[in-house]
C-alpha cells in the first residue's frame, strides 16, 4: 500500500481512497463547467441589456444593444475575410495570366545615361528614368521614357516589357505578387470592418453619455428647492 502524506497526526491515504476523492473532484469540475457553459448565453444577454434589472435605464439597454451590433458587425467582416481573400487571389490569378499572354519580354537601348540622381551610401543600384528605344517584331521602333538601373552608359542594353501594340507596360505579375495582393485585401477588410465596428460604437456611446449627462443636470437641477418628497432622507 502507497503512503500519501498525511492530513493529520496518524493520518493516512491509500490508493483507492486517493483515486475516489480524484473522481469526485473531477466530476464538480465538469458538472461546474456544464454549468457555466449553459448559462453563458443568459449571461451575454444580460451584458447586452436584456433581462429584468430595475437599476437599468433606456440608454443602457441601447448601448448594450449598440454594443452587440458592433460586435457581430467585427466578427461577420473578420469571418468573411478570407473568402474575400481567396476571391481576391483567383481574381488576380486571372489577370496575371492574361498578362503573361498579351505581354513579353524585349532588349531596349538606352538613347542615354542613366545618371543616378543622388549619392547612394547604401550599396543598393538605384533607378532613373531614362529614353530608350525598342523595336516590336514588324521591325517598328518606338521610343519612350522607362524605369532603368541607374549606372548604365548611353548605348547599354535593357530587358522592358511591352504589349501587342509595343507600348511599355509593367511586368506580368507574379505567383507571389498574387499571394500578398489576397493576403492585403483579406487583412485590410478585417481592418475596416474593426474599425469601422468601433467608430459606430464609439458614435453611439458619446451620444448616450450627453444624454446622461443632460438627464443627471436636469435631475439636480430640480433639487435646489429640496428633495423630492418620495426621496427624502429624513422621510420616515
Amino acid at each position: 500500500m502507497t503512503r500519501w502524506p498525511a492530513t493529520g497526526p496518524d493520518q493516512t491515504w491509500d490508493n483507492g481512497k486517493a483515486l475516489e476523492c480524484s473522481k469526485s473532484d473531477a466530476g464538480r469540475v465538469v458538472v461546474m463547467f456544464l454549468f457555466r457553459i449553459r448559462r453563458m448565453p443568459a449571461i451575454a444577454l444580460r451584458r447586452l441589456g436584456f433581462g429584468a434589472n430595475p437599476m437599468r435605464r433606456r440608454s443602457d439597454r441601447v448601448e448594450g444593444i449598440a454594443y452587440g451590433v458592433a460586435l457581430l458587425g467585427a466578427m461577420a467582416t473578420i469571418g468573411l475575410a478570407p473568402s474575400f481573400a481567396v476571391n481576391t487571389y483567383q481574381q488576380e490569378s486571372r489577370t496575371a495570366a492574361v498578362q503573361r499572354t498579351e505581354r513579353h519580354q524585349t532588349q531596349a537601348t538606352l538613347l542615354e545615361a542613366a545618371i543616378p540622381s543622388g549619392t547612394s551610401t547604401t550599396g543598393v543600384r538605384g533607378t532613373s528614368f531614362v529614353l530608350v528605344a525598342w523595336k516590336t517584331p514588324d521591325g517598328a521602333r518606338h521610343t519612350d521614357r522607362a524605369k532603368i538601373d541607374t549606372d548604365l552608359p548611353a548605348g547599354a542594353t535593357t530587358p522592358v516589357w511591352v504589349d501587342r501594340d509595343g507600348k511599355l507596360v509593367t511586368a506580368p505579375k507574379t505567383p507571389t505578387g498574387v499571394f500578398f495582393a489576397a493576403l492585403t485585401a483579406g487583412v485590410w477588410l478585417s481592418f475596416v470592418g474593426v474599425v469601422a465596428a468601433a467608430l459606430f460604437y464609439w458614435t453611439v456611446r458619446l451620444i448616450l453619455d450627453r444624454s446622461r449627462l443632460r438627464d443627471w443636470d436636469r435631475e439636480w437641477a430640480g433639487m435646489e428647492n429640496g428633495w423630492p418628497r418620495q426621496v427624502r432622507p429624513n422621510d420616515t
